[in-house]
């Protein structure tokens, strides 16, 4: 389609270097089309790749104008919020969507973002809590739950929490991590037998964990 063609000729453009070349095609087609909702997105992107964000925001703006069911304009101007900080109106966005479509999960995690950039850690948890939890389907027994690969159930459920901290912020608990000293005959090979992976070479270091059983 015309738009898809755009917005690849502009990535084209951007990564050969030539991000006038881009912004001025987009800008060109925002003329032509000055109703285009649709058509705005695509010049957001092109501004965000360029680093002119405060165009981006203008563009973002007008496609809710024109269209204000247009839940990815919601999304992608809470997220410029966020990456400047401005976190109460990065909020606004995120609840916009959440209210016209409650189950989102990236306006749930932006959501949860921008609670934590105003220091509301209860609340931010909350979101983050609701963006993590089990989805319809998945399958939380602990037979399922019995494995080492990688793409067991929970598998869905990591990703989505590493991209929250890529993405937003994250809360980590260190009182579960403990030293102990162990010495005297035969302590490796009895640590060996509670820890689930094999021990450091001597002079290095490793992060272990007990077994339950």
């Amino acid at each position: 389609s015309q738009p898809d063609a755009l917005q690849a000729l502009g990535t084209l453009d951007i990564r050969a270097g030539k991000p006038a070349a881009a912004r001025a095609r987009v800008e060109r087609r925002l003329k032509a089309e000055p109703k285009n909702a649709g058509l705005r997105l695509i010049a957001a992107h092109t501004y965000i790749a360029v680093r002119d964000l405060p165009s981006a925001e203008r563009v973002l703006r007008e496609a809710i104008e024109l269209d204000n069911a247009n839940i990815v304009a919601y999304g992608l101007l809470g997220q410029i919020y966020a990456s400047t900080r401005r976190w109460a109106e990065a909020e606004t966005q995120a609840r916009a969507v959440l209210a016209k479509v409650p189950g989102h999960a990236d306006a749930r995690r932006l959501l949860g973002a921008a609670l934590a950039g105003q220091q509301r850690w209860a609340e931010s948890i909350t979101e983050h809590r609701q963006y993590l939890q089990a989805r319809p389907g998945d399958d939380t027994s602990e037979t399922a739950s019995l494995t080492f690969r990688r793409d067991g159930p929970w598998e869905g459920a990591v990703r989505a929490e590493c991209e929250a901290v890529r993405d937003a912020a994250g809360i980590l608990d260190l009182p579960g991590f403990s030293r102990y000293r162990l010495q005297g005959p035969g302590a490796a090979d009895w640590l060996r037998i509670l820890c689930a992976g094999g021990l450091p070479k001597v002079g290095r270091l490793g992060l272990l964990y007990f077994a339950d059983e």
